[in-house]
């Protein structure tokens, strides 16, 4: 009786379980394959790779950046990819992901992301995060990216933020930069 018992429950815990698997994503989806590259733990993988997973990457890429069930190595990967494909979508994107209310993880890489991608292009957003973030990490990273944008209009904003930030720290930071004379890459 109590082996029948036992029976019983473990068949109807096997049913349960099955039924409350979630249900995993075909492996050969060009979602799968897109987020398969973004695993990579090294390097990111080349756009051709990119552009072989999925007919419309960028598309792809964007959606994944924003998916909050996607951990952030992913989507953080995604950011970066996103970087070979610099339309007005993209830049949409990456401006919306250096916003205060974002993660502050997320804001710091794509800050680097949209200086390298969109160059004098980026001036804006980051001159508005390097003056009037109440962080003061976060104004550095915004100064950094700066200083990856080749041109006087980048090396001005720095200049300028050299002299009025209120923080000791960036300001130092922001200096070291300048005595560098070019991107910190």
């Amino acid at each position: 009786m109590i082996r029948a018992l036992a029976c019983a429950v473990l068949g109807a815990s096997l049913v349960m379980s099955s039924a409350c698997a979630t249900p995993k994503v075909a492996a050969d989806t060009p979602r799968a394959q897109i987020l398969d590259l973004l695993s990579s733990r090294h390097q990111l993988p080349a756009r051709d790779r990119f552009e072989a997973a999925a007919p419309e990457p960028a598309k792809l890429l964007r959606a994944i950046a924003v998916d909050p069930s996607v951990p952030d190595l992913q989507r953080y990967a995604a950011y970066e990819a996103l970087g070979w494909w610099p339309d007005d979508a993209t830049f949409a994107l990456y401006v919306e992901a250096v916003a205060p209310a974002q993660k502050a993880g997320q804001r710091h890489r794509v800050m680097r992301y949209l200086a390298l991608a969109f160059g004098e292009r980026a001036l804006a957003p980051l001159t508005a995060t390097l003056t009037g973030d109440g962080d003061p990490q976060i104004r550095l990273t915004a100064a950094t990216a700066i200083a990856d944008i080749p041109g006087d209009a980048a090396r001005a904003a720095l200049t300028a933020a050299s002299k009025s930030d209120e923080a000791a720290v960036v300001r130092q930071g922001i200096e070291r930069l300048l005595q560098r004379g070019g991107a910190l890459r």
